[in-house]
């Protein structure tokens, strides 16, 4: 058959090749990507708070600031919600590299999405100033984007800054970029679609945030605190005056004649009535990370990291009081399945119970708190056994799902932080746990009935038959004969390459997350005298995996989800991935579904496409500006040359404008890079394309 190619309908537009890998043989269905608050965006007169958690935003009701209370979470991304601005019953989201979104908030409680714009990059702060955004692009510089029509918003112009920049504020035709180490950068937009920058200020530490009211730029600035900038003459800005904090300054909003800082560990109020000479009158210390603030009439909205929304009455700016607190999701650390329910361990957010009957719309349920943080779940029937740190084992009744509650809890020495369920046995692993065997047959009276103390730091267990198989850390990998429940014993040790995270049973076959080194397989036919088979290396720091038949799914940190085909042992290989907005930590799958705990992207779920592509025939395809002939030829219309990568990043071929002939190439994913102009700084598109047989 003659060479085809089929354009895969996700356009990437990124700087780099590496960030335009973002998937393999698989595509995101949905997810419920709630997690730790990193963004915040008022609606004053109404008493709204949008808060950006993790890869979504939680709107909320806080016009009574001592009862915040949910509203909505339909605004989902596929990244991480960095920057967010409302005007004008529009709500703007910048989604780390998932580019702009414009949503009508009009009716708070069921936003709408009006339009998307794929943006080069990692987006972090956003402002608009009438019909255009202002985002500042991490690593890159500051981008113009005309939002006169929401529901098409498009590129306008674009200028490099010199650092990362972070943030960005616009007054008076000029944009002031928070630029990082490179300080304060001023850029003339009165032509958005010619931005050129006109003046910069060394701020001497971390530009992290800016805000301008009264000629005056006032910097959240890193280690260093607050700083006053006079920017009465933007081409010629110039130190007024600072105030040190004992944080980190990441974000800052005005009242009146005072700065309010989120400054990590706390909020700091600053009085900057004298700009020469602001001082601190007042702070609040957070439960989390204080990264996020924005004035309410007499309180701030503090967004706080895993330690969610915090609503401080400042009407003493001297003495900030707590009214009230919005816990929110945090940080996913694993799944498991129960039927159509997805249970997804979130740290100090406690058991989440998400409806996954739809895969493309994951719906939570009900969340239950636990003592301490929630670090694995295992479930059988109507019943929950979660691992929660140093808390012990707790078993919650599922029988309402609406409605979990706990009936049991089994007090474990150490750690408690991975399960496996045998039968009515939970055997669990962690640091100073050893290997714990917990009876659970009664579920309202969990008892520990056995324990191997030899072992000590343990990370991961799976079981088959007679013999639990431990990850061991450091130590590598354990097999521990638990016949007799009560009297485990210890068979067999070996060394691993790494730091053995976890481990799980395919058959005759032992896949080991073993972090750096990637994913060990080991023949354990004879259980006591486990062989090592192969070892695949993986771009990231495999921490967890799960195996259906002869597929291995592998959580690889940073590097998303890894799909490892071993059916030749021997030879194991990626047969698919998604990188993951948030680093992976857990995975389960259910056919070609998978399930992903994504950090503070909450619940990934991605299907895992094996069926291959099929030979269209008929009318052409759309590439860019280009045309796509079935059968023979890639015709790419552009302006300038292009590269065609393979999946490793390599240049497989140069493009010309015009028809490009591909039957040459092996099929598999490519992607088609526009080279930039010599006059333009601007990133080059990305587009993903198959060439099949």
């Amino acid at each position: 058959m003659r060479a085809q190619i089929l354009v895969v309908g996700l356009i990437l537009v990124l700087t780099g090749v590496a960030s335009a890998q973002d998937s393999l043989n698989c595509r995101l269905l949905g997810n419920w990507p709630f997690g730790s608050c990193a963004a915040l965006s008022l609606d004053t007169a109404s008493g709204i708070a949008f808060c950006g958690s993790g890869g979504g935003v939680l709107v909320l009701d806080v016009s009574d600031p001592s009862r915040p209370w949910v509203l909505s979470d339909i605004i989902r991304t596929a990244g991480l919600v960095r920057g967010l601005f409302f005007s004008d019953a529009r709500l703007y989201v910048a989604a780390g590299g998932a580019g702009l979104s414009v949503w009508d908030v009009s009716t708070p409680s069921s936003p709408s999405l009006l339009g998307r714009l794929p943006i080069p990059g990692q987006l972090v702060g956003i402002t608009v100033d009438s019909t255009f955004a202002y985002i500042a692009v991490e690593d890159s510089g500051l981008l113009t984007v005309d939002v006169a029509d929401p529901a098409h918003p498009r590129d306008a112009g674009f200028v490099a800054t010199p650092g990362s920049a972070i943030a960005v504020a616009v007054a008076g035709g000029y944009a002031f970029v928070a630029d990082s180490d490179s300080g304060l950068r001023v850029v003339d937009v009165h032509d958005p679609a010619n931005p050129v920058e006109v003046g910069c200020c060394d701020s001497s530490g971390q530009a992290c945030a800016v805000e301008i009211a009264g000629g005056r730029a006032y910097v959240a600035n890193g280690g260093s605190g607050l700083l006053v900038v006079d920017v009465a003459e933007p081409r010629a800005p110039r130190v007024l005056g600072s105030c040190d904090t004992r944080g980190w300054s990441c974000s800052i909003a005005l009242a009146g004649e005072f700065a309010f800082v989120a400054d990590g560990e706390s909020l700091v109020a600053i009085d900057a009535s004298d700009p020469g000479n602001p001082y601190q009158v007042g702070s609040y210390n957070t439960p989390g990370w204080a990264c996020g603030v924005a004035v309410q009439l007499e309180y701030v909205g503090v967004v706080d990291g895993e330690g969610g929304l915090l609503m401080l009455d400042v009407s003493d700016p001297r003495h900030p009081a707590l009214s009230g607190r919005f816990i929110s999701p945090a940080w996913a650390y694993g799944v498991t399945l129960l039927g159509s329910l997805a249970l997804l361990a979130d740290g100090a957010g406690g058991l989440r119970v998400v409806d996954a009957a739809d895969p493309t719309n994951p719906t939570e349920l009900a969340h239950l708190d636990t003592r301490d943080k929630t670090y694995a779940a295992v479930a059988d029937g109507e019943h929950a056994f979660v691992a929660d740190r140093d808390s012990g084992l707790r078993v919650v009744d599922l029988t309402n799902p609406a409605e979990p509650r706990e009936v049991g809890r089994c007090d474990l020495a150490g750690t408690t932080g991975a399960l496996a369920l045998a039968d009515t046995l939970v055997y669990v692993a962690g640091p100073g746990a050893g290997l714990g065997v917990v009876n659970v047959a009664d579920p309202g009276n969990p008892r520990l009935v056995g324990r191997c103390s030899e072992l000590e730091d343990t990370y991961g267990v799976a079981v088959s038959g007679h013999h639990a198989f431990v990850a061991w850390g450091g130590d590598g990998l354990a097999v521990v004969d638990v016949a007799d429940p009560l009297n485990p014993v210890p068979v067999a040790f070996r060394e691993t390459e790494d730091w053995a995270w976890s481990v799980a049973v395919a058959g005759q076959y032992l896949c080991v997350a073993d972090g750096w080194a990637g994913l060990g397989l080991y023949d354990i036919t004879v259980p006591a005298s486990p062989v090592e088979v192969a070892y695949l290396e993986l771009p990231g720091d495999a921490s967890r995996v799960a195996a259906s038949g002869s597929l291995a799914y592998v959580a690889d940190d940073d590097a998303g989800l890894r799909i490892v085909d071993f059916s030749r042992p021997v030879a194991p290989r990626v047969v698919g991935f998604y990188v993951t907005p948030g680093p992976a930590f857990g995975v389960t799958a259910s056919g070609n579904t998978v399930y992903v705990a994504a950090g503070n992207a909450g619940l990934q779920v991605v299907e895992h496409i094996t069926a291959g592509v099929a030979e269209v025939t008929g009318e052409p395809y759309r590439l860019c500006a280009g045309t796509i002939v079935p059968g023979a030829r890639a015709a790419l219309r552009t302006e300038r040359p292009a590269r065609l990568l393979n999946a490793s990043g390599r240049t497989a071929m140069q493009l010309v404008p015009g028809a490009n002939d591909v039957r040459r190439l092996t099929p598999g994913i490519y992607f088609v890079r526009s080279e930039p102009s010599a006059a333009s700084s601007r990133p080059s598109v990305v587009q993903k394309v198959v060439i099949t047989r």
